[in-house]
């Protein structure tokens, strides 16, 4: 059977460095390998547990955007070159206009 994903948001390749921070441990900075309005995809080899909330500090054309988002899913190994362990995360806040930027952006 099909799996069929639904999102509120087109998501773009879009490789870019980020900055995480996870309650209680120093930042992380990894790369981001699709990005929407909605969420990103962060390529890392140790992913924060399904639920964790992090600060994120995104590189956009030298212009950073801050967010906070949750860990809504995890991959703990690479399944292909493609599919990189990481985490999925759903923005829950954007500091400033960053969600006007980040959608300026993704244009």
């Amino acid at each position: 059977m099909p799996q069929f994903e639904f999102r509120e948001h087109t998501r773009t390749t879009l490789e870019v460095q980020v900055a995480v921070w996870v309650a209680g441990q120093d930042e992380i900075v990894a790369r981001i390998g699709d990005i929407s309005a909605g969420g990103c995809f962060v390529a890392l080899v140790d992913p924060p547990p399904v639920g964790t909330s992090v600060r994120l500090k995104i590189e956009l054309k030298g212009d950073p955007v801050e967010a906070f988002a949750e860990v809504v899913w995890i991959r703990l190994t690479s399944k292909t070159l493609d599919q990189p362990a990481g985490m999925g995360l759903q923005f829950r806040f954007f500091l400033g206009d960053g969600l006007t930027r980040l959608k300026s952006a993704l244009i």
